[in-house]
């Protein structure tokens, strides 16, 4: 990290930028079209890496997927309708400290009373730091309070539909 900070890369490149938007699409489409995962597969397979680290890039987006295709039966969006994030939202300042948040799926809905309600989900891949109950919880506190500032028009936040999903583990 410290490295990092002292001398930043002139560019970073996303590790499951491919997985992550065959995700995005597929959720904002209210899981109803399959097919954009495994297209998303069948174009990472065709690929071919300049380098090792390329290679492995290629493969752990893949994996994602399949992951991701693994778990999928256990989401329910229940009444909410999906949409894409933002690509370039507002940062959430809490406390002096901007925090980039740029929730991939944000969701609204109508519960039983017919009131409107938000939320908003988050991805998360890293294999080797999968997210703990406590950072599970921190996060979607996060994106309750981002829905809340920003993408609530009217109507309430849903608690219950402010989450991340961890694809990684």
């Amino acid at each position: 990290i410290l490295q990092d900070q002292k001398f930043p890369q002139d560019y970073i490149v996303v590790y499951y930028k491919e997985a992550s938007e065959a995700i995005s699409q597929f959720l904002s489409s209210n899981m109803q079209d399959i097919s954009i995962l495994d297209r998303a597969i069948r174009i990472l397979e065709q690929k071919s890496g300049d380098t090792i680290q390329a290679q492995r890039r290629i493969n752990g987006n893949i994996d994602a997927i399949e992951n991701f295709q693994l778990m999928a039966d256990d989401i329910d969006f229940g009444a909410m309708e999906p949409s894409l994030g933002a690509n370039s939202p507002d940062h959430l300042k809490i406390r002096g400290v901007s925090i980039s948040v740029r929730p991939e799926i944000t969701l609204i809905g109508r519960n039983k009373r017919g009131q409107t309600q938000n939320g908003a989900i988050k991805l998360h891949f890293s294999k080797n730091f999968a997210l703990s109950e406590d950072a599970s919880a921190y996060v979607s506190a996060i994106l309750n309070t981002y829905t809340h500032d920003f993408l609530m028009n009217d109507g309430a936040v849903s608690s219950s539909y402010c989450h991340v999903i961890d694809v990684g583990s």
